[in-house]
């Protein structure tokens, strides 16, 4: 049963991937100063792991659960639109396979990049 699979992704999205990803562009894009370095490599370690699971992962299949985009894939792709210089770091120069993930979302109806969607982009002072 594919729900079950959309769940683990979910959870595993929430807690191992934006999870991380948000609090370390936070810290480290919008906290001025940035928050201490430890924190940040502690951070970007975490997330560097994660990745490299969503890239084994989408070595085998298009989109997280199988042949057809589900919640999963819309819920952990959007801070990975944001430029490499806002993250921190290079989604296409480091992970192929997410990098053609997010072109395929891309093309999907109705798609619009995250700034797109919030009022007042770009960040104040940015």
């Amino acid at each position: 049963d594919d729900r079950l699979e959309v769940l683990r992704w979910l959870l595993f999205d929430n807690q191992k991937v934006n999870g991380y990803i948000g609090p370390y562009r936070f810290l480290r894009w919008i906290v001025k100063p940035p928050a201490d370095q430890k924190i940040l490599d502690f951070l970007k370690g975490r997330i560097d792991n994660n990745l490299a699971i969503v890239e084994k992962r989408l070595a085998k299949t298009p989109w997280l659960v199988g042949d057809y985009p589900t919640i999963a894939d819309i819920s952990m792709c959007g801070y990975m639109y944001y430029p490499a210089e806002e993250l921190g770091f290079d989604i296409p120069a480091t992970y192929p396979n997410i990098s053609r993930w997010l072109e395929r979302i891309k093309a999907l109806p109705g798609w619009k990049h995250p700034y797109e969607l919030m009022p007042g982009h770009p960040l104040p002072g940015r």
